[in-house]
């Protein structure tokens, strides 16, 4: 065999290994994301497990997605308040990648008339601007 032969022996081998390679890599990946509201300087940080399907919200356990697309991705955690007696509420989310916005709202298990302004503000949806970050 010649130099060249072996060349584009070893060029074909290295290309099948990294085709077969690369996609194992990323799917495996979990991407980090920076979302915070148009004119605030405070962000909420949200990380997604493509490879399980799998999306947490600052603090909290990461948790399975209720709906995965390749353009949405909706799931909710359980908010855990000791002060709160009614109703066990949710923070129900969705997470838009072709615009890079997080909307997110909180659902209570059972209906509850809110009794206050400020009640009635918690139940609104918050839109955020997401930025991957590494």
């Amino acid at each position: 065999m010649t130099f060249g032969c072996l060349r584009g022996v070893n060029l074909r081998l290295l290309s099948v290994i990294f085709t077969a390679l690369v996609p194992m890599c990323c799917l495996a990946a979990t991407s980090h994301f920076s979302c915070g509201e148009p004119q605030k300087k405070e962000s909420d940080n949200v990380s997604i497990d493509w490879s399980d399907q799998k999306v947490s919200f600052q603090n909290y356990e990461s948790v399975k997605a209720s709906f995965w697309s390749n353009n949405i991705i909706q799931w909710t955690h359980p908010i855990i308040s000791k002060g709160y007696q009614r109703a066990q509420r949710n923070l129900s989310f969705q997470m838009n990648l072709t615009d890079m916005t997080l909307m997110y709202s909180i659902l209570d298990s059972e209906q509850v008339l809110p009794e206050s302004n400020e009640d009635w503000a918690l139940f609104l949806p918050v839109y955020m601007q997401c930025k991957e970050f590494y």
